[in-house]
């Protein structure tokens, strides 16, 4: 069972290693749902911790219906992630449609190979949901971090069921969205998966690597 912890800064990734993280997705901003981070925030994680990290790669906070200079900015952070030694990417672009981009994604997930590429929760603004996941598994997408359409992963839950039981064998799913020690064990169970995703923050907002550890716990009693 793997945990992954969003994190937007060097104490809290440290920590959230610490009380357990199997894998950090590195942003800035989470307040802002998460950007792109500083490069020298991923440089010292890449080499001063001991799991792997996946760089977000969105320049910008709101809609995820990117302009051809801003598709162009994240060209070129993928290529800064992969120079940084980091481990994946996480994007995501959707059409005017609130469909995803399924062209501009084939080609970030080609920049980033040979690393594998997590598309986030803009994915969760889709329709097709399940048919939607496939054509991304059909353009090498590795994993979706989705919360089956829904604000958090416990109510999108029996989507995410059917996600994975429908493509789980061609890309992971990766539930992500209000996940706690709660309810960890109980969503790992029900949706069928073997990771899940949080950004174990507290009731203020603010990171809590207790929950991490508690999450931990939870998946592995």
């Amino acid at each position: 069972m793997l945990l992954e912890i969003a994190i937007d800064s060097l104490a809290d990734a440290l920590a959230a290693v610490e009380a357990g993280a199997d894998r950090l997705e590195v942003c800035d901003r989470l307040d802002l749902g998460g950007l792109t981070p500083p490069w020298e925030l991923v440089r010292s994680l890449a080499s001063g911790t001991r799991v792997p990290l996946f760089v977000m790669i969105r320049p910008r906070g709101g809609d995820f219906v990117y302009s051809d200079d801003e598709f162009k900015t994240m060209e070129r952070q993928i290529d800064e992630a992969k120079r940084a030694g980091t481990h994946g990417c996480v994007f995501g672009l959707l059409t005017a449609d609130a469909a995803m981009d399924l062209k501009r994604t084939e080609e970030l997930v080609r920049r980033a190979s040979p690393l594998p590429v997590t598309v986030h929760r803009a994915f969760d603004r889709c329709a097709d949901l399940v048919g939607m996941a496939d054509r991304l598994a059909n353009l090498g997408v590795k994993r979706i971090l989705t919360s089956g359409g829904q604000a958090t992963a416990e109510a999108g839950s029996n989507v995410l069921r059917e996600l994975q039981r429908k493509v789980g064998g061609r890309i992971g799913i990766l539930p992500g969205g209000g996940v706690r020690p709660s309810n960890i064990r109980s969503l790992l169970e029900q949706i069928g998966v073997e990771e899940i995703h949080s950004a174990a923050r507290n009731a203020q907002g603010v990171f809590d690597p207790a929950l991490v550890e508690k999450m931990k716990n939870e998946m592995t009693r």
